[in-house]
């Protein structure tokens, strides 16, 4: 019946018209599926981050391109799943300790990369639309792609599901790098890698023990002649303190440069006030790292270079909103001039260093231990930089222009002067 004569017999129903049918296809074929995947470990915590994922698979004849696109991702979504998060934990006797079957992190949108699904279509015979099966083949593989790709960035073969950050971190503790950090170095087609381990000493013994530690690690994994070690170095206290000479010519070079561009802009006195807000704030960030005994790292310096920049901007706001009163409030006293600009852009501040706070701190609590110096320092810095902008830099304004008001205002009296008075009277 066509749909045209099912069309005019609808009316005489009474009601829709429905039907059911089943089709027993057959004609089953093989499926095919290649996939692999760039990752990105992150060897203090053992984190895993998929940043690419590439799926080529066999579909046959693509009735709906669109649609068997969809399938391949959504098959690759749950084999990402069962690869990091998916986690069965059984008791001594067989049984099942999880709450319920699906008692673990189920991923989320925000873990999945770009899935880019390859279709290669080649015809099922068998089949009468030539289509194949491509929502199961994808669930399979993930699991061995990023196992290939943890092992190509740690070079340490996981053999357990799901391979976790505390799995992987097991790894790298097994090998007797407790402390390791390991970073791809040059292009990837030359296959070298930067390993890092802390050392209490400089010595050359130090030097060829960590040597030795790095050989024996590596060995476990790999044939000792397929790899080659081709150079130790240790950064010791010479090199440390040229950091810190350097860190600390940055931060006065950038304070110098800020103070002759206000001096330019306003007055000298409006940058040296600046300037010696931004020290404040710089004083009590590094104050603050000493006491809670943090590192002082690379990342904490660039921290403490953004930081000086936005508190500089913070004062600059306020000093241009002081100068713009002095113009217009010629008669208001000095101090309660400075008071009233300070209020104007009371909203400002708040808002800008409020939300600036905010993010700031969720890097702090959520950042990760990476983060975590450079996150510290903004924190401190936001709060301690303005209050500074208030309570520093505008009060020792005030004081250095009342001081030279009253200086313009005193009137030297000679002693001739004085003696002429004297006879007139």
């Amino acid at each position: 019946m066509s749909f045209k004569e099912l069309a005019t017999k609808k009316a005489l129903t009474g009601g829709p018209i429905t039907a059911a049918a089943s089709v027993n296809a057959g004609g089953m074929a093989p499926g095919f599926s290649t996939q692999f995947c760039d990752v990105e470990v992150d060897p203090e915590t053992g984190k895993v981050t998929i940043l690419r994922f590439v799926a080529a698979q066999d579909v046959g004849c693509a009735i709906h391109p669109s649609y068997v696109e969809g399938q391949i991702q959504g098959g690759v979504a749950q084999g990402i799943g069962w690869a990091l998060n998916e986690e069965y934990i059984y008791d001594r006797n067989g049984r099942l300790d999880n709450a319920g079957f699906l008692d673990y992190r189920v991923p989320v949108a925000s873990d999945m990369p770009m899935i880019e699904p390859i279709l290669v279509e080649v015809p099922n015979p068998a089949h009468p639309y030539g289509a194949k099966g491509v929502g199961e083949v994808n669930i399979v593989p993930p699991m061995a792609a990023i196992a290939n790709a943890i092992d190509s960035a740690i070079h340490r073969r996981l053999t357990e599901l799901p391979m976790s950050p505390p799995k992987i971190r097991a790894a790298l503790d097994k090998a007797g790098m407790h402390n390791a950090s390991i970073q791809s170095y040059g292009p990837p087609a030359s296959n070298e890698v930067v390993i890092k381990l802390e050392q209490k000493e400089t010595s050359e013994a130090a030097l060829d023990q960590g040597r030795a530690a790095i050989q024996t690690a590596l060995s476990q994994s790999f044939d000792p002649k397929s790899f080659e070690i081709r150079s130790v170095e240790i950064v010791g206290p010479q090199v440390g303190a040229q950091l810190r000479r350097q860190a600390l010519l940055a931060t006065l070079y950038s304070l110098g440069g800020m103070l002759v561009y206000l001096w330019f802009r306003f007055e000298l006195i409006y940058g040296v006030a600046a300037v010696v807000a931004v020290f404040h704030d710089t004083l009590i960030t590094i104050g603050a790292f000493s006491l809670l005994n943090y590192e002082i790292s690379l990342t904490v310096i660039a921290a403490i270079l953004t930081l000086i920049g936005y508190s500089m901007n913070d004062t600059i706001v306020i000093f241009d909103r002081i100068r713009e009163n002095l113009k217009t409030q010629r008669r208001m006293p000095l101090a309660q001039l400075v008071n009233l600009s300070i209020n104007q852009t009371l909203s400002r501040t708040i808002l800008t260093s409020g939300l600036t706070f905010l993010t700031v701190l969720s890097l702090y609590l959520f950042g990760g231990e990476v983060l975590h110096g450079f996150s510290f320092a903004l924190v401190v810095g936001i709060l301690i930089g303005t209050y500074s902008s208030i309570a520093v830099a505008a009060p020792m304004l005030v004081a250095y222009l009342e001081s030279r008001s009253d200086k313009s205002r005193a009137v030297p009296v000679s002693i001739e002067s004085g003696k002429r008075e004297k006879q007139r009277a």
